[in-house]
C-alpha cells in the first residue's frame, strides 16, 4: 500500500523502508534531510514517522526524472 497524504500510521525506519519498498540505507539518508518530519514519542527510544507528514514531504521535496 503506498503512503497516503491522509494516512495515520506511524513508522519506524524499517517499517518506512518496507512500505516505500526501498532499502533501509536509502530511508536513513532520506530522514537526515532538513525538514524531514518526525515525531519523538517518549515511550520509544527512536522517533517515529507519521504517514501523512512523510507523504506530504515527499510530494513537496522529491523531484522525479522521467526517462524516455
Amino acid at each position: 500500500m503506498p503512503l497516503s497524504k491522509t494516512g495515520y500510521r506511524l513508522f519506524d525506519i524499517g517499517g518506512l523502508a518496507e512500505e516505500m519498498e526501498v532499502s533501509r540505507d536509502l530511508v536513513e539518508i532520506l530522514i537526515i534531510q532538513p525538514g524531514f518530519p518526525y515525531y519523538p514519542i517518549p515511550t520509544y527510544k527512536k522517533p517515529r514517522y507519521l504517514e501523512s507528514a512523510v507523504a506530504k514531504y515527499l510530494e513537496e521535496n522529491v523531484k522525479y526524472v522521467h526517462k524516455v
